[in-house]
């Protein structure tokens, strides 16, 4: 071999050791930066997220703490991904806006129907005592009607309000609180309050449950129930 072959085969081994050592820092730049999107933005996002397909299936409202901090706080929206980017401010934004609304009508619509249901079934033995069993069985009733259900550490005291409402009077003809607000809730099924609201909330979680897919797959996580073991 001569010099000149020599010399041309150290510069190559020097250009492709430069160009291989090049190409392991630019993958583990890239690796460094995956790790520090995931950790900062992905995986929190995702446990709101997740979280967030429960609260909607029990008719709660939503956690935007995550949100805020990686949208407001740190400004971090810029990491992700264009259409996610987008789908997620839809739905923190908008959807999350109208779901409020929505629920916040029910809540101002009924408790005024439940308390003059409530006085009519007293029939005008309405006194300041009873005035305020009324009041506490139309935050009961109106309060939740769209939840379809009273939660269950309110049930209790409640109740209490509604059997002594019952006691006072003949008018309350259903036996228990639960089956009370069960006929409100069979009555108001097609109330066009309650409609809007549970279309709005089913759209909220059918964006909720393809956001946490697609979260889970920037992740890496194949079963979203099993984040720790993705």
């Amino acid at each position: 071999m001569s010099l000149v072959e020599t010399l041309v085969g150290v510069a190559a081994g020097s250009v492709l050791g430069f160009a291989f050592s090049v190409m392991a820092q630019d993958f583990v730049l890239r690796r460094q930066r995956t790790e520090t999107v995931n950790e900062r933005v992905y995986s929190p996002l995702y446990d709101e997220i997740t979280e967030a397909v429960e609260q909607l299936k029990h008719y709660d409202g939503l956690s935007t703490q995550e949100w805020d901090r990686v949208s407001k706080k740190d400004h971090l929206t810029y990491l992700i991904d264009g259409k996610l980017r987008e789908d997620l401010r839809r739905f923190y934004g908008p959807t999350d806006k109208r779901l409020n609304t929505k629920a916040n009508t029910c809540t101002d619509h009924y408790p005024a129907l439940v308390t003059a249901d409530a006085n009519q079934r007293l029939q005008d033995r309405a006194t300041p005592t009873t005035g305020s069993e009324v009041s506490q069985i139309s935050q009961a009733v109106g309060w939740n009607l769209h939840r379809g259900s009273i939660r269950e550490h309110q049930m209790a005291s409640y109740s209490q309000a509604y059997d002594k409402l019952k006691a006072f009077s003949s008018g309350f003809t259903h036996g228990t609180l639960a089956e009370y607000f069960d006929w409100w809730e069979e009555k108001s099924r097609k109330d066009t309050q309650l409609v809007e609201y549970r279309e709005t909330r089913d759209q909220a979680l059918s964006e909720a449950e393809s956001l946490r897919d697609r979260l889970a797959a920037k992740l890496g996580v194949k079963d979203y129930r099993k984040k720790g073991e993705g």
